[in-house]
């Protein structure tokens, strides 16, 4: 996260249908703009993802990723979202 002063926008960033590994070059090339605009992006992932399957766990963690980026201090919490 930057280090300057004020709060941003966030995105928890995620997709149900993964790439087999999570340093995949389509995702950070998606996500790696909306961060160079002043945005806040958290890209949460769950080895289960990989299965293309995603379990009753899986979105109360995305819903725990939302809540904690509404809670972060340098985020606005008004400015969330999925």
């Amino acid at each position: 996260m930057s280090s300057g002063n004020g709060t941003r926008p966030a995105v928890v960033f995620f997709m149900v249908f993964a790439p087999p590994y999570k340093e995949e070059k389509r995702i950070l090339a998606l996500a790696k703009p909306l961060a160079k605009s002043g945005m806040v992006v958290l890209i949460p992932w769950a080895d289960k993802q990989t299965k293309n399957n995603p379990m009753v766990d899986d979105i109360e963690g995305l819903v725990d990723a939302f809540m904690y980026l509404q809670e972060h201090e340098q985020v606005d919490r008004k400015r969330v979202g999925m």
